[in-house]
């Protein structure tokens, strides 16, 4: 069965306060190339958090393993990015008939996607312009245009139980667990520019020790790729 791919939706502001689920107005087959680029980060910069649930400073060790945990927050675009073909094409299985492959951004046309984003207007122009640009049938673009993190060593001492949208989590302060609610989106593009399919997701999470960008991105990747795979089979 071919692919049914979704034609774009209006309007999507950098941080809207909600999100209109995909609408499918057009079917269209993809059976060819689609290219891949990496995830877009378009948040506002990350501080290290210094505080503490006690209060007073931080000794050296918890402060290098909140670096570590904010640099690692820096990460989740690309990994999910490099996630979501994947968890597409395993959500899909014989369905996707077309093949993932990674490309670097065209020129000028990241600039031009990231702009768009920090605007809040003008991002299916930018993203046309992207995928006449990328060649191949398809162009896949992810990005995160929201991201905030809070360590729960904020909310307790260690061995502590918080309670979080994910469960229950350990205070500890090695693993040092960060709830994180970030803003995702994704597009598909066709080759002539024409913006198939524009979704947006808010999501929560942990980032950990235990739970590296990586997971992260898995993670995030599969809850996109469920909605995508609901919106890419429905008949308008």
């Amino acid at each position: 069965m071919l692919l049914a791919l979704a034609a774009a939706l209006v309007g999507c502001p950098r941080r809207p306060p909600a999100v209109d689920p995909p609408v499918v107005t057009e079917l269209r087959p993809v059976t060819g190339e689609v290219r891949v680029v990496p995830g877009l980060g378009v948040h506002a910069p990350l501080a290290v958090e210094l505080g503490d649930y006690l209060g007073g400073g931080l000794a050296s060790p918890r402060v290098a393993v909140r670096s570590q945990r904010t640099a690692e927050l820096g990460a989740l675009s690309s990994e999910v990015g490099l996630a979501l073909p994947g968890a597409v094409g395993g959500k899909l299985g014989e369905d996707f008939l077309g093949t993932f492959r990674a490309t670097d951004w065209p020129d000028a046309a990241r600039a031009k996607v990231v702009r768009a984003l920090e605007r809040g207007h003008g991002l299916d122009e930018a993203l046309g312009a992207a995928g006449r640009a990328a060649g191949g049938e398809a162009l896949l673009v992810t990005w995160v245009d929201r991201l905030e993190a809070r360590p729960l060593s904020l909310d307790g001492a260690p061995g502590d139980m918080i309670d979080t949208p994910r469960g229950q989590v350990v205070v500890d302060h090695a693993d040092e667990p960060y709830l994180v609610d970030l803003g995702v989106g994704m597009a598909l593009v066709s080759g002539d520019g024409q913006v198939l399919l524009r979704f947006r997701e808010d999501v929560q999470t942990i980032l950990s020790a235990a739970r590296p960008p990586p997971v992260v991105g898995r993670e995030v990747a599969r809850h996109l790729a469920e909605e995508v795979a609901r919106t890419w089979t429905r008949t308008p």
